[in-house]
């Protein structure tokens, strides 16, 4: 009897074991098998300093693609082109240039010192950096909700003023990194993408903040529809999973981080690492063009299909965005 007890006790954890096992493989989300050797190929990043950014900087760096990091944090983004340059070919370019999203004028000066290394074309074009869910309201350098100006305005500025040089390039391609979180974008509105009827909300914290941040996610999706067809310039937006990173330090600040210590077991299996996340990025980076969809959005390296995103609201959030430039006095609707 005691040894079909330890029979059923054995098998049933094998079992369970198998199932866990299993489960978190699907967790961890579609890879990317794609290898090719991209020497030559520029490959432009935003907040490639950590995260999945840095991960899909040391990938496409270590297959010998010319990488360019734009960041706040330069000391870790030299720790990143560090890690590239010890696998890395000897006249592969690997730069690092600051730039602040929150800040159309620091974009213009990104863009300056860009064009200042005679660099002529962007292969990829990867709007990768973004912020979460801040506890305030608060606001860009010129005014707009931070998570709507950094994820979308400021990437939208970004990219047109970088049009030039994907235009030159002969296969060029655009990635902007978005989430599954623009699904709780009910209620989105083009009237108020700063999200001001919330802003004095004693609930910002703990809902609308996250209702803000889907906002910019879905404006990310739809920026890459209007795009490929406006210019057509393949682009493409991606949910990258749940995924471990500094991007939720906002969220599991201050007593959260309790919390956070007490279910970070149950987090990290039910979350991917950085270089999980980063495959979808790696994926529509590397498949060959003809096997994407132009302007679609992807999750675990397949297509996929977003919610409350259609051809009408891509352009009518585009017409907004230069009109809401405009009025900054940053007009760069002749591009």
């Amino acid at each position: 009897m005691n040894n079909l007890l330890y029979l059923y006790i054995i098998g049933g954890t094998l079992v369970g074991v198998t199932c866990l096992y299993l489960l978190k493989q699907y967790i961890n989300g579609g890879v990317c098998k794609i290898r090719k050797d991209m020497t030559g190929k520029v490959i432009l990043i935003t907040g490639g300093n950590a995260g999945i950014g840095a991960e899909a900087a040391k990938k496409l760096g270590e297959m010998g693609a010319d990488i360019i990091i734009g960041c706040r944090d330069l000391y870790k983004a030299q720790q990143i082109l560090d890690q590239i340059k010890s696998q890395s070919r000897a006249n592969q370019k690997l730069v690092m240039l600051k730039l602040d999203l929150t800040d159309l004028r620091d974009i213009d000066t990104f863009v300056q010192q860009f064009k200042a290394l005679n660099i002529k074309h962007i292969d990829i074009l990867i709007n990768n950096a973004g912020i979460m869910a801040p506890k305030e309201y608060k606001i860009s350098k010129q005014g707009f909700e931070l998570q709507f100006g950094t994820n979308h305005i400021g990437h939208f500025y970004l990219t047109q003023k970088l049009l030039p040089f994907l235009r030159n390039s002969q296969n060029p391609r655009l990635v902007n990194v978005s989430s599954l979180a623009h699904k709780s974008s009910d209620g989105f509105d083009l009237n108020d993408l700063d999200c001001k009827r919330f802003s004095n909300s004693s609930l910002w914290s703990t809902r609308y903040t996250m209702k803000a941040y889907s906002y910019s996610k879905l404006c990310n999706i739809l920026h890459a529809m209007e795009f490929s067809k406006k210019y057509g310039i393949p682009a493409y937006s991606l949910h990258p999973g749940v995924v471990r990173t500094e991007l939720f330090n906002e969220i599991y600040g201050g007593w959260r981080k309790i919390i956070y210590f007490l279910i970070y077991p149950f987090w990290w299996f039910f979350t991917k690492s950085p270089e999980q996340g980063a495959q979808t990025t790696l994926y529509l980076s590397l498949e060959d063009q003809e096997n994407l969809q132009p302007g679609g959005y992807y999750k675990d390296c397949s297509q996929a299909t977003p919610l409350f995103a259609n051809e009408q609201l891509a352009t009518q959030l585009w017409d907004k965005s230069i009109q809401m430039l405009r009025e900054k006095q940053f007009d760069i609707s002749q591009q």
